[in-house]
């Protein structure tokens, strides 16, 4: 959720400011859109009364917005669905498409129920191919693949936009890079593809490859309240990329021995590796979740990565162990894994907050 604010702030950043885009991202200048406007509204709104009827929210978004211009609505609407994937679960978005969603125009609809629904399984642990394949009258993948969405500028094609702008990216801030390259509403084009990349990697870094200057880390925004930031962290399931210190450089794999080959990894705690937890002094090594691989890094040096793979009596056993070429000067004893394993099963309770 907060990635479509930041891309928001790089949209006016790209516009305004273009000189800081790369190095930051977006500048601390940039200012927010009325579109980020209505995503606050919404959350707002849906968070206070989160069972409130559908003529109730209509009455109040007439008083603030309007319902006299079918253009801005259905880009509202879509707005309004990356909140709902982030507060609704399952079958529960379907519904809430249907109550919060204003248009009732097919393309719209199909717009609404494919971001809401994409959002929701990226943000749990969902991998790109399969998150592709979510359902409304058709896969998302198969409307990817017509060239009438990739160039349309309705609703829908925004969205199959932006996520091939994510698709082909390989972090938060790529995805933003790609998209900014987009014909169309540069802004609602930003919105959206951070909306996807936040859902799959976080927003927390900025990351830079060694060969260019720039990187930061993100701080909170002044105007989003803290209620949307605790709302992200509760309903996202995994530790993403871009909240790792982790590092964006082209990395070289190979296979490795993996001292944990035989263990038996329970559900519970395949839930701590997957939830893992911010890196300090005393548990320096981490887990992030990205795209089907969990990643072993240290202070912006990525070290192993490894699948997990379920057994029939549901545990599960690490496969798929490999090194990256940093590994073969910062971890040739496998401290990093071993003591990132330690941490989950030994510290939970002080790094977790749990």
């Amino acid at each position: 959720m907060i990635g479509a604010f930041i891309g928001d702030l790089a949209a006016w950043t790209w516009k305004h400011d273009h000189i800081k885009f790369y190095p930051q991202l977006f500048s601390d200048a940039a200012q927010k859109s009325d579109y980020s406007d209505v995503m606050l509204q919404t959350a707002k709104l849906l968070l206070q009364y989160p069972n409130i009827s559908r003529d109730e929210f209509m009455r109040i978004h007439q008083c603030y917005f309007g319902l006299d211009n079918a253009k801005a609505n259905a880009e509202y609407d879509l707005l309004r669905s990356i909140i709902i994937g982030w507060m609704y679960d399952g079958d529960e978005i379907t519904n809430a498409i249907h109550r919060y969603c204003i248009c009732d125009d097919k393309e719209e609809l199909y717009a609404s129920h494919f971001m809401a629904n994409l959002i929701y399984r990226l943000r749990t642990g969902y991998t790109k191919k399969e998150t592709a394949q979510v359902e409304f009258c058709g896969s998302f993948r198969s409307f990817t693949k017509e060239e009438h969405w990739k160039t349309g500028d309705g609703v829908l094609g925004y969205v199959v936009r932006a996520w091939m702008s994510f698709y082909d990216a390989f972090d938060f801030g790529s995805a933003i890079h790609n998209t900014v390259k987009k014909p169309g509403n540069l802004t609602l084009n930003c919105i959206l593809t951070g909306a996807l990349a936040d859902a799959m990697y976080g927003c927390g870094e900025y990351f830079v490859k060694n060969k260019f200057e720039g990187g930061r880390y993100i701080d909170r925004l002044d105007f989003v309240d803290d209620s949307l930031y605790n709302l992200t962290s509760s309903k996202r399931t995994f530790f993403p990329k871009n909240n790792a210190r982790t590092n964006v450089e082209r990395h070289y794999w190979y296979d490795a021995p993996c001292p944990f080959t035989n263990k038996v990894i329970t559900p519970e705690l395949k839930r701590r590796i997957t939830k893992a937890f911010y890196t300090g002094w005393e548990d320096r090594f981490g887990f992030y979740l990205d795209d089907g691989w969990y990643y072993v890094y240290r202070s912006f040096i990525l070290l192993s990565r490894f699948k997990l793979k379920e057994f029939p009596d549901s545990t599960y056993r690490i496969v798929n162990y490999q090194k990256s070429d940093e590994a073969k000067q910062y971890d040739l004893d496998d401290t990093a894994i071993s003591c990132a394993m330690y941490s989950v099963e030994n510290h939970w309770e002080l790094v977790s907050g749990e």
